[in-house]
């Protein structure tokens, strides 16, 4: 499938579909008329490569931000690896695109707004460890979600 659903609300551009993962993040997506975006890259780094290809992230407004890891902590040095390449990235595009002055240093955003999981633990309580209450984290997530999609 590799693109969007027929609601346009669960979007990829990494193979997930037969994985169990998938339709947690497909009913949420469903249930709430939430958009949900699962990467395994920004969607501006069409041509970036990553070297760790078992990891991906989740994107929702007003959530955090989840970076997974399909081979469960198996190789967590390069998941680690993957994810600061990635946020690296996001850092390099937010300087693009002028938005460093709003979002701040990543050391200060980081830790409220990306969380990192091993694909076991990933259920339909995550939900609740992910979403940001505060007005000015949704502002600062959301900003970031709009770099890794590209809008």
């Amino acid at each position: 499938m590799n693109g969007q659903t027929e609601l346009e609300t669960l979007y990829l551009n990494s193979n997930l579909e037969d994985r169990p993962i998938y339709n947690i993040f497909r009913e949420y997506s469903k249930d709430k008329n939430e958009q949900v975006y699962i990467l395994n890259k920004p969607l501006l780094e069409r041509n970036t490569e990553y070297e760790y290809s078992e990891g991906y992230f989740v994107l929702i407004p007003n959530h955090k931000i989840i970076f997974i890891d399909k081979n469960n902590n198996k190789d967590r040095e390069d998941f680690e690896y993957y994810v600061e390449d990635i946020l690296d990235d996001l850092v390099s595009i937010a300087k693009q695109y002028n938005f460093l002055n709003r979002l701040g240093r990543q050391r200060i955003w980081k830790n409220d707004l990306i969380k990192n999981y091993n694909e076991e633990e990933i259920n339909e309580t995550i939900f609740e460890e992910i979403i940001t209450d505060s007005e000015e984290m949704k502002r600062k997530v959301n900003i970031l979600i709009s770099l890794l999609i590209g809008v």
